[in-house]
């Protein structure tokens, strides 16, 4: 257990530490808009696709993962729509416009390969929710707590869920997000987790091209290239912006490389359990999602699940990028789909 404690901090230690300026930028609320109104995102970025929809976790406890989920992280606990790659969900979390859909698995259970990046709207009363989660479980869930400009101030929270090891990285939302929400016609609802604002995915080394080519031919995403990293962008009127982020490993020292290399050879066993991990996307538009289906059938992708507003594919490889086929399972909607939680209006067909 210590050696995989270990591994979980080597993990977001080096991925704060070492993200891109310009994604650090956009994830890391400004200081003063702690204290200030905050303004907004700015522009978003082109080829930005819509929504993280939601991500699909299997947990070794259901009861232990709704209570990390709703009573620490303070997401809301929703009613789980019906639709194809939906049966086997247990409960559905939302966490501001994107969902966390949860699913009983067996143990060992396969842990998203990366962390979650989010906001929250008050981190000293998660922080105290954690703890008691802790206390009463007997095991670790807070990794960490980061007081960066005052000793009792809370600026960052890791946290880890015990019931799948699935790690979220926490940050005050800035002043005046909610307000920034309900002008995007997006209910601020009386909950701590206020947004996805990030997916990261750990890959190996030198990965990152084919990664983001793939992503630009396959959904025209912005695929955007950054030193060891590249990112798919999603924007949603002037209310939202995510990432979900392809990071390279980091140069490591010989105790770090030990303890991530037996980490890795148990990720290695575990890599057919990964398969059971799903993210859902949704494309900007009605065109852009028939667009898609289309390049995704002439790349010669393994297409299931297969309407009028979804399609869903796994393993997949380009000729060109042979080396990415994401094992992960990629569920791609129309914003027209019924689940989707945003009205994007006329424009999109």
């Amino acid at each position: 257990k210590a050696k995989k404690q270990k591994h979980f901090a080597s993990i977001y230690t080096n991925n704060i530490s070492n993200m891109g300026g310009a994604l650090n930028k956009l994830l890391m609320p400004q200081e003063e808009s702690l204290t200030k109104n905050w303004l907004g995102f700015g522009p978003a970025e082109d080829k930005s696709l819509l929504l993280i929809g939601h991500v699909k976790l299997p947990v070794a406890d259901l009861d232990t993962s709704k209570q990390f989920f709703v009573n620490v992280l303070g997401a809301e606990e929703t009613s789980t729509p019906s639709g194809s790659n939906q049966d086997d969900v247990a409960y559905r979390a939302a966490c501001g416009t994107s969902f966390v859909l949860t699913k009983a698995a067996d143990d060992p259970v396969a842990a998203w390969p990366g962390q979650f990046y989010v906001w929250a709207s008050n981190l000293q009363k998660m922080s105290e929710a954690a703890h008691a989660l802790e206390k009463e479980k007997q095991t670790e869930v807070v990794l960490e707590e980061l007081c960066l400009k005052m000793e009792t101030k809370i600026d960052v929270l890791v946290l880890r869920d015990p019931s799948s090891n699935n790690i979220f990285v926490v940050n005050q939302a800035p002043k005046g997000y909610t307000r920034l929400l309900k002008m995007g016609g997006l209910e601020a609802k009386d909950q701590n987790l206020l947004a996805v604002m990030d997916v990261q995915c750990q890959v190996d080394a030198g990965q990152s091209a084919g990664i983001s080519q793939f992503y630009r031919k396959a959904l025209n995403a912005s695929g955007k290239r950054a030193e060891d990293c590249c990112k798919v962008d999603f924007a949603f009127k002037d209310s939202t912006r995510q990432t979900l982020t392809f990071k390279e490993p980091e140069a490591t020292t010989d105790a770090q490389t030990e303890a991530q290399g037996e980490a890795t050879a148990e990720e290695t066993q575990n890599q057919t359990k990964a398969r059971a991990l799903s993210i859902c996307f949704y494309m900007p538009t009605e065109d852009s999602f028939k667009e898609a289906l289309k390049t995704c059938k002439d790349l010669g992708l393994n297409i299931s699940n297969e309407d009028d507003k979804e399609f869903v594919f796994r393993d997949a490889a380009l000729a060109e990028s042979s080396e990415f086929s994401p094992i992960v399972e990629h569920v791609i909607r129309s914003p027209l789909h019924g689940d989707c939680p945003v009205s994007v209006g006329a424009e999109t067909k």
